[in-house]
């Protein structure tokens, strides 16, 4: 009997040894299937040419574009301020031109876009706008806006900006809201 003990102890021992590695190797597979999981529910996947991707450039080229022309200190005449405080109906093409032709030189070829003053008009009590540029926005675009604060003293004589209310008279600050609006063409 001792060796059928030894026999029957010794097909029990290597049965559990394969058992071991069978939990083994579930275990191992459930747990690699975890991990991909978690990974693909937690990345997020754009395809390239997908609207978002395109939208979100647009949006950066849009951000990008203010922030660079939105330079107070700059001697140049392309600048949101400088074209702000100059702008009236006698010289309107004159002063925006060189606007226009730094935005150009910011975007890209294939993108197309137009500019927006929005401010608060005290003789009608109103926000108005004034377009910058005679270009009209396709559907699909991205507009960034920048504000723009400007002693009412710094403007030209007859700027649509400066009304004859004695709350603006005074010197107070005007706030103009420029809206770059984007499209690609």
């Amino acid at each position: 009997m001792t060796g059928i003990s030894k026999l029957v102890g010794g097909k029990f021992g290597r049965d559990c040894k394969a058992q071991a590695f069978t939990l083994e190797s579930i275990v191992a597979a459930m747990l690699l299937l975890l991990v991909a999981y978690f990974l693909f529910r937690s990345t997020l996947i754009i395809a390239p040419q997908s609207t978002q991707v395109v939208d979100v450039q647009l949006s950066q080229y849009a951000k990008d574009t203010l922030r660079v022309l939105d330079n107070p200190s700059s001697p140049t005449q392309d600048t949101l301020e400088y074209v702000l405080e100059h702008l009236n109906s006698s010289n309107f093409n004159t002063v925006v031109l060189p606007l226009i032709n730094s935005t150009k030189e910011c975007l890209p070829v294939d993108v197309n876009f137009s500019f927006v003053v929005y401010y608060y008009n005290f003789s009608t009590g109103s926000v108005e706008k004034i377009s910058l540029t005679n270009t009209n926005p396709v559907s699909n675009t991205v507009t960034a806006s920048r504000y723009i604060v400007i002693d009412s003293n710094d403007f030209v004589s007859d700027s649509p900006f400066v009304s004859n209310s004695s709350y603006e008279s005074s010197g107070y600050p005007v706030v103009l809201e420029v809206r770059l609006t984007l499209w690609q063409v």
